[in-house]
C-alpha cells in the first residue's frame, strides 16, 4: 500500500479556491477560479511519486440527461408509451459555461412527477 498525501499549493494573496479537510477530501466554497494541488504517493519500498495538478472551481451552467436503454422506433412513428415494467436509467451530466463536464459537484437534483402513482423512481448505484 502507498501513503498518499495532498497539499494545496500557495496561491497569490493566499486565496485558494479549494481546501483539503485533512482526510483527503477536497472542498470548495463560493469563490470560483483555479488552484494547484500537489499529490504525493510514498510506497513502502521507498518509491516516491509527486504530481502537481490544477483544480478548477466553476458554477454549473447547464446539464444534460441521457436515458438508457435506447428505444428504437421506425421512421416517422411516435412512441406513445413505455413497455410495462421497463427500467429506464437516467444519467445526468453537469457542465460549465465553456462546455467542460464536471468530474465532481455538489448540485442536488429534485424531481416532481405529475403521476407518481404510475412510476417508481429511485436513486441509482453511482
Amino acid at each position: 500500500k502507498a501513503l498518499v498525501s495532498y497539499e494545496v499549493r500557495k496561491c497569490p494573496n493566499n486565496k485558494s479556491v479549494i481546501m483539503e479537510d485533512g482526510h483527503g477530501l477536497l472542498m470548495s466554497g463560493h469563490r470560483t477560479g483555479s488552484s494547484a494541488l500537489t499529490v504525493t504517493s510514498r510506497e513502502y519500498f521507498g518509491l516516491n511519486q509527486t504530481i502537481v495538478t490544477g483544480v478548477r472551481v466553476a458554477p454549473v451552467a447547464y446539464l444534460s440527461i441521457v436515458t438508457s436503454p435506447m428505444l428504437y422506433i421506425t421512421k416517422n412513428e411516435e412512441l406513445t408509451a413505455l413497455p410495462l415494467g421497463m427500467t429506464l436509467t437516467f444519467t445526468v451530466n453537469f457542465y460549465d459555461l465553456s462546455g467542460d463536464q464536471f468530474h465532481a459537484h455538489n448540485t442536488e437534483l429534485y424531481l416532481a412527477l405529475n403521476r407518481d402513482d404510475l412510476l417508481l423512481i429511485g436513486p441509482g448505484t453511482s
